[in-house]
């Protein structure tokens, strides 16, 4: 067992190299593409990079990884999973140098929304032997490196059998079970750890690599065999149709531009600050309807009243996951899981903070909940806030209502301080947290409200 066990972290690790040097491939191929981006960025996005690998390569290899282990020193099944393993790291290793060329088309990485285009694919292959023949050569040799490398790893060759001499005491068996059982747990957890991106609340998505504002820089970071297996389950949007052929989209274009254009927009001489509350789980209802006028919310109805209050409204989002981009991106949900989770979660979007900063704005979001909460803080950069603030932030203890973070008044306390030193202009979100079960109420305040029904 522990002969099988560093095999198969040899093998780990191995690949982990191979994809720092697809990852340098990939860098080199697209140099027209990664021009604006930095050296000190490009070394970071390796850096970054290797935490996107380890899960690609827990994803991918972990079955094989354990069926390697509890192999028994069998051959037969020694030689079943190395070849199994040895295949599918070959096709992933297509994928990926596939999208050496295919990024400089699509702008984003291999997901698995693509491979519903398999029949224009198919189609091409044969001229790509001609127009790409480097990357097949690439491709074979990249397969025989890794069939010798597993090989000599997985399947190393028996040694010749020795006489048995005489009166020889039969000889204890290398791992004890106690051992042989830790080393089992330890793989199944470093496979999970390594799998999920870490020990953070969510897993890790691809939203994470988009760390910076230039959504090529994440790009590099991220992985083919990553972005395929985590979009492999998620649905994607029906392909509409709104024209029958290009010379009608270019006839409609030519109306388009014969209409007189309205005059561009003029940036406002004085920059407001701008803060944009999100309330968690509220509705109308609170505020007060017509069967309770009063609502349970008297101070928020009092602004209404003396503000602009719109009783009547559409939803572009159910979820609270959905918010961020509803609001700050104006992206409604069109599909039943939200778009941060989607395959479109790495597509280039122009969030509002993203907007303002060309007009000198910075930017911050608040949430009282743990990081990685509905993953609010990947959607914070992916928007283009430049801060994220949640319960880590949070220096007081004591505040935490026990469930989902801190309480929102003294958060909301927080969140007003920390505004005055943000650089002006500013534009800051912030979505609240305790407006939903298990509506714990703060000690210093139990006993005050009445309750409802």
């Amino acid at each position: 067992m522990g002969d099988r066990f560093k095999s198969v972290w040899k093998v780990f690790f191995g690949f982990v190299l191979i994809y720092s040097l697809l990852r340098l491939f990939f860098y080199g191929a697209n140099q027209t593409v990664f021009s604006t981006v930095g050296r000190a960025d490009a070394l970071l996005s390796f850096w970054y990079g290797l935490r996107f690998d380890l899960s690609a390569i827990a994803l991918s290899s972990g079955l094989f990884m354990v069926l390697y282990l509890f192999s028994f020193s069998n051959r037969f099944v020694q030689k079943a999973v190395f070849f199994a393993w040895w295949l599918l790291s070959g096709l992933l290793a297509a994928g990926y140098l596939f999208d050496v060329n295919y990024y400089k088309y699509r702008g984003k990485r291999l997901t698995y929304d693509a491979l519903g285009h398999s029949d224009e694919m198919a189609s091409s292959i044969l001229p790509s032997f001609v127009d790409y023949w480097y990357m097949w050569l690439t491709w074979l040799f990249l397969l025989v490196v890794t069939f010798v490398f597993m090989k000599r790893i997985l399947l190393p060759r028996p040694q010749a059998r020795q006489r048995p001499q005489a009166r020889q005491r039969p000889q204890a068996p290398q791992t004890p079970r106690l051992t042989a059982g830790f080393l089992v747990v330890l793989t199944l957890s470093m496979i999970v750890l390594f799998g999920r991106g870490g020990v953070q609340t969510k897993p890790l998505i691809m939203a994470n690599a988009f760390r910076g504002t230039d959504p090529k820089i994440a790009h590099l970071t991220l992985n083919s065999t990553f972005t395929l297996l985590r979009t492999k389950k998620a649905p994607s949007l029906q392909m509409l149709h709104f024209f029958k052929d290009w010379q009608e989209v270019e006839k409609t274009l030519a109306q388009k531009e014969s209409s007189k254009a309205p005059a561009p927009a003029q940036a406002p001489s004085q920059k407001p600050n701008f803060l944009v509350i999100v309330l968690e789980s509220f509705s109308q209802e609170y505020l007060g309807h017509e069967k309770n006028p009063r609502g349970y919310a008297p101070f928020l109805k009092s602004l209404g009243e003396k503000g602009h209050a719109f009783p009547t409204s559409f939803a572009n989002g159910r979820r609270s996951i959905e918010a961020m981009t509803s609001i700050f991106a104006g992206l409604p949900n069109m599909m039943e899981n939200p778009f941060i989770t989607s395959v479109y979660q790495t597509n280039h979007i122009e969030g509002l903070p993203k907007i303002l900063a060309s007009y000198g704005y910075t930017s911050a979001f608040y949430h009282g909940g743990k990081k990685g909460s509905m993953f609010f803080d990947a959607q914070a950069e992916l928007l283009g806030f430049k801060k994220y603030i949640g319960a880590g932030h949070y220096p007081k203890e004591g505040d935490h209502d026990g469930h989902w973070g801190i309480f929102d008044e003294p958060f909301l306390q927080f969140t007003k301080d920390s505004l005055s030193t943000l650089r002006q202009p500013f534009i800051a979100g912030l979505f609240t947290l305790s407006s939903h079960y298990p509506f714990k109420i703060p000690k210093e305040h139990e006993g005050r409200f009445p309750k409802g029904p």
